[in-house]
């Protein structure tokens, strides 16, 4: 399942909002140094699914606002 998600880091709030079952808008404290953010998406995309975060991978956007993680099950 490939889901796309726009990051928000530096956020003063944490927050996901899902847009639909594909489309999430995550805000997230991180900083976007040194894959900071990347990291801690992977695993709020994975509680948010409720699966392991090694089930979770990047797929295209490492340096962008918008993302496309794939969720192996």
């Amino acid at each position: 399942m490939l889901i796309q998600v726009k990051v928000h880091p530096d956020a003063k709030k944490e927050q996901i909002k899902e847009k639909d079952s594909q489309h999430l808008e995550i805000w997230t404290k991180a900083k976007a140094k040194h894959g900071e953010a990347n990291k801690v998406l992977r695993k709020k995309i994975a509680n948010h699914f409720n699966v392991l975060p090694k089930k979770i991978s990047l797929e295209k956007g490492f340096r962008q606002p918008n993302k496309i993680f794939k969720i192996y099950k």
